[in-house]
């Protein structure tokens, strides 16, 4: 009962997030969305349950993503992220889907193109298998 309760809540969360943000970007003349996707290896270090990791497992990463600007220097960058994370151990593999949405700030460190950025994020694993 108690992780269909905390679903829902994130469920609830990002779709709220969203209409607050569709409603940002509508109000703002500089906004841009896109999309953006990729593949990265991941492993497992350091844990004593996992005795002998056997190398890398490559997933996938696709990110939808939306770039608000507040001001010239600063932009709400808001983001739903769907992540395949895991690694080889003997002849299993271990494959996590995450979905990860984070809420960033982008800060203009002046004119030369440094910034930084700065935020949260829930992450949510729905499955997680051997």
């Amino acid at each position: 009962m108690k992780k269909t309760t905390t679903s829902s809540i994130v469920k609830i969360s990002i779709i709220g997030i969203f209409f607050t943000f569709s409603h940002l970007t509508f109000s703002q003349s500089n906004s841009r969305f896109g999309i953006r996707g990729g593949v990265h290896a991941g492993t497992q270090f350091g844990r004593a349950i996992i005795t002998n990791p056997k190398g890398t497992l490559i997933g996938f990463e696709a990110t939808l993503f939306a770039n608000i600007e507040l001001s010239d220097d600063v932009a709400l960058c808001p983001e739903i992220v769907f992540s395949q994370k895991g690694f080889k151990v003997d002849t299993s593999e271990i494959t996590s889907n995450y979905f990860e949405v984070p809420l960033l700030l982008k800060i203009n460190m002046g004119d030369g193109g440094i910034y930084t950025i700065i935020g949260p994020y829930i992450s949510y694993l729905p499955t997680d298998k051997p």
